[in-house]
């Protein structure tokens, strides 16, 4: 962080004075502000807002060279799947992409690029990615097997699980399906700076559990940001804290629940916590932040810029493109009847918002999934899915129930693989299922 805190400041000191020259929304909670430099460059600054009042700042980066080709057009004609994760990769410049497709039985995927910026190892399918916010959906099938057996329920609250810790009373009525929905008022949590990192190594504890416990105890003493039940917040707190009431009712950490009910249960070999690439595990494809106009910069091995532990059930698994798939069909089949290691009937509750439950962002979103289509789909089709990034890495994906498919994409940068996968998914779509049109 702090590396990359005085590149910031060296990039300033280089562009000088900043003048902005135009604003544009460019997402639903992003704005994108274009800044002309004195010595003639152009600096972007892109703002996340929270969705909900009072509109807080939860994310800001910004790229040298002015904003990248966000309206990426990809050629009309299909000719592989290799050739879309090519064509996609290079639109961008981001360093490795990949691109996978289930359908009906049958699974393909595909990759392209270089490990690292600039380096000469070719990036290989099997290679994991970061998931980012994805990971939410994790959390929500490990909670779906402790409701399947009896562990607790989608109305158990922070109260009952917690009993008499010292949290606030606000907290204690809020419902697992409230927290699991963004609906609870828990702190958000979408910065990580060096004074966060600092809180963090001083919590009590020798181990990832140990100071998740101490954290989430910490969180529920602050102040909600909203009253529960009445509001909806993006809220990586909301998610730890039910990854946490999963720890104690099971008496497992988190880690050891989602080996079980995800990463064994649907056979993702690849399929890991944190970062994929670190000091002990250098090899595979590193993320990276974007260094100048078409210019990437590795995330080093060491970086703890992305989701730290202590709020994983937020965002803390890797894997690869492929396994992404495998976790995207285990949901899939319980959609469709087949029983799992969650039953069909609580895997298409997970997916179902409970009775009552006020739309979350303008959609039914509920336990790490929403129901908007990332795309333009022919009639009468509907879609599942999450995306996730952090900067350094992106991946989507999506679940098209009724024609038996899932469709995911993955990045080695947040912006770039972004900026391009509306367009990814539109040409897997339009290929498999045909044009709206």
């Amino acid at each position: 962080m702090e590396q990359r805190l005085e590149q910031y400041r060296l990039d300033f000191e280089e562009h000088g004075r900043l003048t902005i020259v135009s604003l544009r929304l460019a997402g639903s909670n992003t704005i994108e502000a274009d800044s002309e430099t004195s010595n003639g460059g152009t600096i972007t600054f892109v703002f996340g807002f929270d969705p909900q009042s009072p509109f807080q700042v939860s994310s800001l980066n910004f790229r040298i060279g002015g904003p990248p080709r966000m309206n990426v057009q990809l050629s009309a004609q299909w000719t592989s799947l290799d050739a879309l994760a090519d064509e996609a990769r290079e639109a961008v410049g981001v360093p490795a992409l990949a691109i996978g497709v289930y359908r009906s039985g049958t699974f393909e995927t595909a990759i392209s690029g270089h490990t690292i910026a600039g380096g000469s190892e070719e990036a290989r399918v099997d290679d994991p990615f970061h998931w980012g916010s994805v990971g939410k959906s994790v959390t929500g099938t490990v909670l779906g097997a402790l409701i399947d057996r009896g562990e607790m329920n989608w109305d158990t609250t922070i109260g009952e699980v917690f009993g008499d810790a010292p949290i606030r009373p606000e907290y204690r009525p809020v419902k697992l399906w409230q927290l699991m929905s963004h609906q609870a008022g828990v702190p958000v949590y979408t910065l990580f700076d060096e004074a966060f990192g600092q809180r963090i190594r001083s919590l009590p504890g020798s181990t990832d559990a140990d100071k998740r416990a101490a954290f989430v105890i910490e969180m529920l003493q602050e102040p909600p940001t909203f009253s529960p039940g009445e509001g909806v917040e993006y809220s990586n707190g909301g998610i730890t804290v039910a990854g946490r009431m999963a720890e104690i009712v099971s008496g497992r950490t988190w880690e050891q629940l989602v080996q079980e009910y995800v990463f064994d249960a649907a056979g993702m070999r690849t399929a890991g916590f944190g970062l994929p690439t670190n000091p002990e595990h250098p090899e595979g494809i590193r993320g990276h932040f974007p260094a100048g106009p078409g210019q990437f910069a590795a995330l080093p091995l060491d970086g703890e810029i992305l989701k730290p532990d202590v709020i994983a059930p937020a965002g803390g698994v890797h894997s690869s493109i492929g396994d992404m798939l495998r976790f995207g069909v285990m949901h899939l089949n319980g959609m469709n009847g087949q029983d799992g290691v969650i039953s069909s009937e609580t895997m298409r509750a997970l997916h179902t918002p409970r009775p009552g439950q006020p739309p979350s962002f303008g959609e039914s979103y509920t336990f790490g999934w929403g129901a908007r289509c990332p795309f333009e789909a022919p009639a009468g089709v509907r879609c599942q899915g999450h995306n996730g990034g952090g900067g350094a890495y992106y991946a989507q994906i999506v679940l098209l129930p009724d024609q038996d498919m899932v469709i995911a994409m993955m990045a080695s940068n947040t912006m770039a693989g972004e900026a391009v996968s509306r367009e990814v998914f539109q040409k897997v779509v339009d290929h498999y299922l045909g044009s709206p049109g």
